[in-house]
């Protein structure tokens, strides 16, 4: 199974997923494909069976035309959805069966800029904020809701990506060894976002829950003794604050190197 998920930004669409292949053994492998042709530009990420993902990304890509505009694509890419359904999942048991396939795709084109989710039936939505897929999912909505703010940057993003893909790794045990992050930028460029910057962050996160979690206990345990109003709590959000400021900063520095703006970058696809 898989955690993988998709975050609309203004400048650009961010997909990200864990690199765990769930079988008979546990296999290590990536689950974002790229994909460039003309104007047209795709990087998609999928969850569920693996043959599948790799049925769909061959299929697709066979199914881009050049010259295509972002409708065009958007109907490629459900029609290829459709016929794997249609060929290989039994309609009569594929909501009791792991044996599917969902897809997020963003897609650029010179007419438009989408992030679409796709079931294994073919249907497509545009996702608004952000979409979370595979058995991990639930965690890392709780946490993508709680995190992401619309009309973020993408590099603004990547630690919030980060993060939930360390939990869902941290307490889903089909997720797991090790995270990627790409980016398709609104000029068609594609950025990998380096392991050492999410090694980076995923340390940060560690050191803050660490430094956070015996001060909440803490508090809260004073606020239900006392059965107060909130005055208990006080102390404790003022030595929150302390504790927050003497953090060291997260590396977005590493982030703007990682992550140059499109006039300056060399295209990756």
């Amino acid at each position: 199974m898989t955690i993988a998920a998709g975050f609309r930004c203004p400048d650009g669409m961010l997909v990200c997923a864990d690199s765990q292949i769930t079988g008979p053994v546990r296999l290590c492998a990536s689950k974002i494909w790229e994909h460039h042709l003309g104007h047209v530009h795709l990087l998609a990420v999928s969850a569920g069976e693996r043959v599948l993902a790799l049925r769909a990304e061959e299929d697709i890509t066979a199914a881009i035309r050049r010259d295509m505009n972002l409708r065009a694509v958007r109907t490629a890419v459900e029609d290829v959805m459709k016929r794997l359904h249609q060929d290989y999942i039994d309609p009569r048991c594929v909501l009791d069966s792991a044996y599917g396939l969902d897809l997020l795709t963003a897609i650029r084109t010179d007419d438009g800029f989408d992030l679409l989710e796709l079931d294994a039936a073919g249907v497509s939505a545009s996702v608004k904020k952000f979409k979370c897929l595979g058995s991990g999912a639930a965690i890392a909505e709780y946490l993508a809701d709680m995190l992401f703010r619309e009309g973020s940057t993408a590099q603004y993003v990547v630690p919030t990506a980060v993060h939930l893909l360390q939990q869902a790794q941290r307490y889903d045990p089909s997720c797991g060894l090790g995270s990627e992050i790409k980016i398709l930028t609104q000029g068609g460029h594609i950025h990998p976002i380096r392991a050492e910057t999410t090694s980076r962050l995923e340390k940060f996160f560690e050191d803050l829950y660490v430094a956070l979690r015996p001060l909440l206990a803490t508090a809260v345990n004073a606020e239900l003794m006392s059965g107060s109003q909130g005055h208990v709590l006080d102390p404790g959000l003022r030595a929150l604050e302390q504790v927050i400021r003497s953090m060291p900063p997260m590396p977005f520095p590493d982030l703007r190197r990682v992550l140059p703006t499109d006039q300056h970058s060399a295209h990756t696809a």
